[in-house]
C-alpha cells in the first residue's frame, strides 16, 4: 500500500502550469465572440430532435473487442441500463427494454442519455452511453463489453473546477502516464466551463472548445465527468432570463458534448457513481444542490449492490435535497469541489472537496487496496503562492478523512433503533464501538450519548465531549436536529456532529459496557440510530484509522 501512495505523491509533485484564477467571475470575453452560422444552425436544428419513448437493445460479450456484435457473441445477463432516472436489467440473452421516466433536470427527452452500468471484471469496447437524439427510430441500442481482469491495488484521479481553461486535461493525461497502468480512470466533478451565464449559442461554442481539447488529449485511462453549477446552460440561482423551452437549456449542451449527467459503473468490486448538482425549483430558479432525482437514481442504483460493496461517489458538492442525505449513507466516500479548497464533510457520508485545478492537473489520487483506500491530495496553492483560498493542508497531505471505510471490516452485528423517545435508550456493547445517530431535539434542554464514562452532550448551543467544549455551530436548517457519528474505544474517541468533524483525541472513557442515549429537561426523539460493536483489534487501530481534527 505504501509504495502506491509514494508513487501517487511523486506524480503529483510535478511543476504547475498556471496559478488559480478568480473563483466565480466568468471569463472576460464570455458571450462577446461572434457566433458562427453553424452554431446558430445547431441551435435551430435542436428543436427538430426526436427521441424514442422506449429504448431496447442488447448488452453482449465482445469477444474480439471490435466494438460491434459479431455472429456467435453471446448476450450478458444482469447488466443495468439506465436513463438517468431508473434502470432496466438485461435478461438471460442480454436484451433489455427501458421506457423513459421523466427527468425534471432535462425536460427535453432528445437531450437525455441512456447509459450502461457494467459489472466488475468487464470494460466497454465501444460507446457506454448514447444521447437519445442520436438513436434512430426503431434502431436498437447495443453495448459491448470485453472481459477485463481487475486486481488490487488500482487508482483513480479526480479533478474539479477547471473553469474553462481545459489546461488540466493534458496534465491529467501526463500524470496518468507517469503513474502507469495502476491508474484506471479519471473523474472531473464539474465547473469545467462557464455556461450558466450563457444562452445556447455561446454555451455550444464553449463546449466545442472543451471537446477539441479532450479529443486532442490521449488519456491513458478512461475519462468521466459530472456537471457543476457553471456547466448548465442558462441556469442561475438569481436570474430568470433563461428559456426552459429551449432544447439546449440546462444539461442539453452537456449531454451533447460531454455525456450523461448521471451514470455509474463497477470496477474491482467497487461501485463508482456520478450525479448532477443543480436542483430545478418551482419558482423557475435553480438551487445549488443535488436534486431529488439524483437521490432517486442512486436509490435504484444502490438497490442492486451486494452488501459490503464500497461506493465512491462523484458530485460537484456533497449536498442535496429531499432524500439525498439519507441515500448517500450507503456511500463509502464522496468527491467534489465547488468551494475551491480542500475541506472535509459528512453530509450523510464522508467526503472531501478539492482545490480548483485550473490548468494544474489532478486535485487528488485515490489508491484502492482490497480492504482499504487512501486519498492523496495535491494543493496548487502551495507553489502558486496563493494561500488565501485553500486550507492549511499544505503542501501535500495524505488525508485519512473518513470514519466508515477503515472500520467497516471491523464491525459486528448492528443494533438499530428508530422513532424511539430519547429516555435512556440503552444498547449493550463490549469493547470499541461505532455509533451513527440522528436525534430530533424537540423541547429537551440537554441531549446526548453516554459511552462508558464519557458523555457527548448537546445543551443550548454548546457541544461537549467528556466535559470539554468543542467548536460547534449547527447549520440553520438543522437547528433542531443533532446528527452524531462516533467511534470510541476505552481510551479514544472521534466525534462528527451535524456532518462536520469536531474531535479526534485520547480520552479516558474506561471500559465500555453499554451505550446510553438520553435527554433531560424535555422530550427528544431518537429518529434513527445504528450501533456497531467493533472487533478487538479496533482498540489499537482507532487512532490510526480515524480522521484528525
Amino acid at each position: 500500500m505504501r509504495q502506491w501512495i509514494i508513487i501517487a505523491i511523486l506524480a503529483l509533485c510535478t511543476p504547475l502550469w498556471a496559478a488559480p484564477a478568480a473563483e466565480e467571475a466568468p471569463p472576460a470575453d464570455s458571450g462577446k465572440a461572434a457566433i458562427p452560422q453553424d452554431v446558430l444552425d445547431e441551435v435551430k436544428a435542436s428543436f427538430n430532435e426526436k427521441a424514442p419513448a422506449t429504448v431496447e437493445g442488447v448488452v453482449f460479450l465482445d469477444a474480439n473487442a471490435n466494438g460491434k456484435r459479431d455472429p456467435g457473441e453471446k448476450g450478458l445477463a444482469d447488466v443495468g441500463v439506465n436513463d438517468g432516472m431508473h434502470f432496466a436489467v438485461t435478461g438471460p440473452d442480454g436484451s433489455y427494454s427501458l421506457t423513459l421516466m421523466p427527468d425534471p433536470a432535462i425536460p427535453w427527452n432528445p437531450a437525455r442519455c441512456v447509459s450502461m452500468t457494467w459489472p466488475s471484471n468487464y470494460w466497454p469496447t465501444g460507446k457506454w452511453f448514447y444521447r437519445l437524439s442520436d438513436v434512430p427510430s426503431g434502431k436498437g441500442v447495443d453495448f459491448g463489453l470485453r472481459e477485463d481482469k481487475q486486481t488490487f491495488p488500482f487508482a483513480f484521479m479526480h479533478t474539479t473546477d477547471g473553469h474553462g481553461t481545459g489546461g488540466e486535461y493534458p496534465r491529467v493525461a501526463r500524470d496518468m502516464a507517469v503513474m502507469g497502468p495502476v491508474v484506471k480512470f479519471h473523474v472531473d466533478t464539474g465547473d469545467i466551463l462557464y455556461a450558466n451565464y450563457s444562452q445556447p449559442p455561446e454555451a455550444i461554442m464553449t463546449f466545442r472548445r472543451l471537446a477539441a481539447i479532450t479529443k486532442q488529449t490521449e488519456f491513458p485511462g478512461a475519462h468521466f465527468a459530472v456537471p457543476g453549477n457553471h456547466d448548465n446552460t442558462g441556469c442561475t440561482v438569481a436570474l430568470k432570463d433563461h428559456h426552459p423551452d429551449q432544447p439546449m437549456f440546462c444539461h442539453g449542451v452537456w449531454t451533447k458534448y460531454v455525456g450523461p449527467h448521471r451514470w455509474s459503473f463497477n470496477y474491482g468490486g467497487c461501485h463508482i457513481v456520478g450525479v448532477d448538482w443543480r436542483n430545478p425549483k418551482p419558482d423557475g430558479l435553480w438551487g445549488d444542490e443535488a436534486p431529488q432525482a439524483a437521490a432517486d437514481f442512486m436509490k435504484a442504483d444502490f438497490a442492486r449492490l451486494s452488501e459490503g460493496t464500497r461506493v465512491f461517489q462523484f458530485v460537484h458538492f456533497p449536498t442535496g435535497v429531499g432524500e439525498y442525505h439519507q441515500v448517500v449513507k450507503r456511500v463509502t466516500y464522496a468527491y467534489g469541489g465547488h468551494n475551491h479548497r480542500f475541506a472535509q464533510y459528512n453530509y450523510g457520508c464522508p467526503s472531501v472537496t478539492a482545490m480548483n485545478c485550473i490548468g494544474n492537473g489532478p486535485s487528488n489520487v485515490t489508491v484502492v487496496t482490497e480492504n482499504d483506500f487512501a486519498v492523496v491530495n495535491r494543493c496548487p496553492g502551495c507553489k502558486s503562492g496563493d494561500h488565501a483560498r485553500h486550507s492549511k493542508l499544505c503542501p501535500i497531505s495524505q488525508l485519512r478523512l473518513v470514519v466508515e471505510p477503515g472500520l467497516t471490516p471491523l464491525r459486528g452485528k448492528a443494533t438499530q433503533l428508530a422513532g424511539k423517545p430519547l429516555d435512556k435508550q440503552v444498547v449493550s456493547v463490549s469493547g470499541a464501538v461505532e455509533i451513527d445517530a440522528d436525534i430530533q431535539i424537540g423541547s429537551a434542554r440537554k441531549t446526548g450519548i453516554k459511552i462508558g464514562q464519557c458523555e457527548v452532550v448537546f445543551e443550548g448551543s454548546a457541544l461537549t465531549v467528556d466535559g470539554v467544549a468543542i467548536p460547534f455551530k449547527p447549520w440553520p436548517e438543522q437547528k433542531n436536529k443533532l446528527s452524531l457519528h462516533i467511534a470510541a474505544s476505552k481510551g479514544f474517541i472521534c466525534v462528527y456532529a451535524n456532518d462536520l468533524i469536531r474531535l479526534h483525541k485520547p480520552v479516558k472513557i474506561g471500559p465500555i459496557s453499554d451505550v446510553t442515549f438520553f435527554a433531560e429537561g424535555g422530550a427528544a426523539t431518537l429518529t434513527e440510530a445504528t450501533v456497531w460493536p467493533l472487533a478487538d483489534r479496533a482498540e489499537a487501530l482507532l487512532p490510526r484509522l480515524l480522521p484528525k481534527s
